[in-house]
């Protein structure tokens, strides 16, 4: 492969890190633009490999250069200020219990429904057995709130239902 034809697949390689930046800023609910909101790992992976290939075989001196290096450094650096707080050199939220109390513990039951999913009853015998103190269900339409409510409404007195149609 010429070096002309490899910068032009690093450029393509490079726009479609910067496109899948730019999704999660795009105010629609298509779950094939909301799952850009997760792999921000990845992508900043993806970017940074575009950035170090790029300098390490061309040389930065036509303005197409100047322009994808930084608008490559810009979706790099939104990338890691997406996955800064999740790592060791931010400052924790919440600091470490030094106490410990048995009798303190919490449950947390979290199962992610699937919308298509018809087995209610599955669903409801297994919380029963299990005894939570919180349940998170996901991807929950009206008709499985309605359900599962109806079935617990007296075991949990507080709820907040969100029922939402978009997977």
């Amino acid at each position: 492969m010429d070096l002309k034809s490899f910068k032009t697949y690093l450029y393509i390689f490079g726009m479609v890190a910067v496109t899948l930046t730019i999704f999660p800023f795009v105010a629609v609910d298509y779950w094939w633009i909301r799952m850009f909101d997760f792999p921000h790992i990845q992508l900043t992976i993806l970017t940074f490999v575009a950035l170090v290939v790029f300098f390490m075989r061309f040389d930065v001196k036509w303005w197409g250069d100047y322009a994808f290096t930084i608008i490559l450094t810009a979706c790099l650096l939104v990338q890691l200020t997406k996955i800064y707080p999740y790592t060791p050199l931010a400052p924790k939220d919440i600091l470490t219990s030094i106490e410990k109390n048995p009798e303190g513990i919490v449950s947390l039951y979290t199962a992610n429904v699937l919308q298509s999913n018809n087995e209610r009853g599955l669903l409801l015998a297994d919380i029963q057995e299990k005894n939570p103190d919180i349940i998170l269900l996901v991807e929950t339409v009206k008709n499985w709130i309605d359900y599962i409510g109806e079935h617990l409404s007296d075991t949990y007195e507080y709820k907040v239902k969100v029922p939402q149609a978009n997977t």
